[in-house]
């Protein structure tokens, strides 16, 4: 199996994407199906099954002290060629939630080096298919954290799609 752990995203955040979707359709992108809008906390892997990863996240579910999330921009990364949305101010929770999401799963996560940046992927493109500009939009977009997802990903020739698996 091929799980990651997320934030899924609520209807409020996929109902302001879906806005967003409809007025930029002319962009020559792939959408992002509402279905599967998330914030990746921890990046896919591959199981033989979810149950030791159940029981981490049922503690740290248990634990977890809810906490605002507020998307305000959306931007393109033109070296994966997405396109998300992101807050200018990342909370201390979900910095810190991550961090501790590592060190449980720090038998499938490596850290990279990479700063940790929150967002949501809203939109795919290959090279030369972007016909506009879509970073530069502001936005409010909010949601309450109250629970951490394992998700299934299964891929497939149009993209890959999620399961909640708790």
């Amino acid at each position: 199996m091929r799980l990651f752990v997320g934030i899924k995203s609520s209807k409020n955040i996929m109902d302001g994407i879906l806005k967003w979707q409809e007025k930029n359709k002319d962009l020559g992108v792939r959408f992002i199906k509402s279905e599967n809008l998330h914030v990746t906390l921890i990046p896919p892997w591959y199981a033989e099954g979810p149950q030791n990863s159940l029981s981490k996240l049922r503690k740290l579910n248990s634990e977890l002290k809810p906490f605002e999330m507020t998307f305000d921009r959306i931007d393109v990364n033109f070296k994966n060629k997405v396109i998300w949305i992101e807050s200018e101010v990342v909370p201390d929770e979900i910095i810190k939630l991550q961090k501790d999401l590592s060190n449980l799963f720090q038998d499938v996560h490596k850290e990279n080096g990479r700063k940790f940046r929150p967002h949501i992927t809203i939109a795919r493109f290959k090279e030369g298919e972007l016909l506009g500009d879509a970073s530069f939009k502001k936005l409010n977009l909010s949601q309450r954290v109250s629970k951490i997802t394992l998700f299934e990903s299964k891929l497939g020739p149009k993209g890959a799609n999620y399961k909640e698996l708790n």
